[in-house]
């Protein structure tokens, strides 16, 4: 039986009637677009994987595609190996309205932040004045894990556009060792996220007006290690802290952050990734962005120690 995640998945959906977007490809990431959404192909070992550039959880491989799409994967490949190109109606990956309202009230249901049973920030150095003006910006279940909400924007059915809870990450207090099966791991899980990744963001339920700077890092407990660092230069009340859960593509984060630009208008902006390949792509990317969106200037704050 054929392996169909080693086929090139972006030569698969050319030859279905998308089409290959040049300016935003790179060697090692075709990316391909129709006139519905833009695909981002990328490769691991010998197998084909994809993600969509709309921040949800559209990923994955030929098969995912297609279960995404309720399509029959053999049409698809069938129309690869034929050779020519064949413009099928490829229906856009959407998510459920409902689906994403079970997630927020999963989350809403978790229990409040308690300092008494849980030592999870203690452990990453970080202070109970640090932790004190956001408790409430996040939860933690029944074990004492952490858990630091996703936003992303709804365009909900009613036309209203919102910016809402999509996912949860969930920072285990003890990481998982070994798989369901008893199997050592290669690296220990130490997060679990449910629902579709977005912005992590604290102090979201601020009064936009009172927001002076938003603050971006790759990580929510970078966000947080920054504020402490620099704590008697801003103050928790005036600030957003965002993380990019370790997402760099930009258009997959474009519609949430053009929200957040839109209601914080005043606000200007600060940005502390990790000063790698990575980092340093990704505070380029987003200084280009907000310049462009709001004529303000990133301040950067260079590296500074990761916990």
């Amino acid at each position: 039986m054929e392996d169909l995640s080693l086929l090139p998945l972006h030569e698969v959906l050319i030859h279905n009637g998308f089409k290959l977007n040049r300016a935003k490809s790179s060697r090692n990431n075709p990316v391909v677009c129709n006139d519905k959404e833009m695909l981002v192909i990328s490769k691991r070992g010998q197998n084909y994987l994809y993600f969509n550039t709309d921040g949800s959880n559209d990923r994955g491989n030929i098969i995912n595609f297609c279960k995404n799409r309720n399509l029959d994967v053999r049409v698809l490949v069938q129309n690869y190996h034929d050779g020519g190109t064949i413009d099928i109606n490829i229906p856009k990956y959407f998510d459920r309205e409902d689906s994403y309202k079970n997630i927020e009230e999963n989350y809403k249901n978790l229990n409040p932040y308690d300092r008494n049973k849980n030592d999870f920030f203690i452990n990453k150095g970080l202070y109970d004045a640090t932790i004190q003006p956001y408790k409430n910006s996040f939860k933690q279940d029944n074990y004492g894990n952490i858990c630091f909400p996703h936003y992303k924007l709804f365009k909900l059915s009613s036309g209203i556009e919102n910016l809402s809870i999509c996912g949860y990450t969930k920072r285990l207090t003890i990481p998982l060792y070994k798989d369901k099966q008893g199997n050592l791991r290669e690296k220990p899980l130490k997060n679990i996220h449910y629902g579709n990744k977005g912005l992590e963001i604290l102090n979201i339920n601020k009064k936009p007006s009172d927001i002076k700077k938003i603050v971006f890092t790759e990580s929510i407990i970078d966000a947080l290690s920054f504020i402490q660092l620099h704590k008697d230069k801003y103050l928790p009340q005036d600030l957003i802290l965002v993380s990019t859960g370790g997402s760099f593509h930009i258009d997959g984060i474009k519609p949430t952050l053009d929200k957040l630009l839109e209601l914080c208008k005043e606000a200007s902006f600060i940005t502390g990734f990790d000063n790698d390949e990575k980092g340093i792509l990704f505070t380029k990317n987003i200084d280009k962005y907000i310049l462009e969106k709001t004529k303000k200037v990133l301040v950067f704050i260079s590296h500074f120690a990761r916990i």
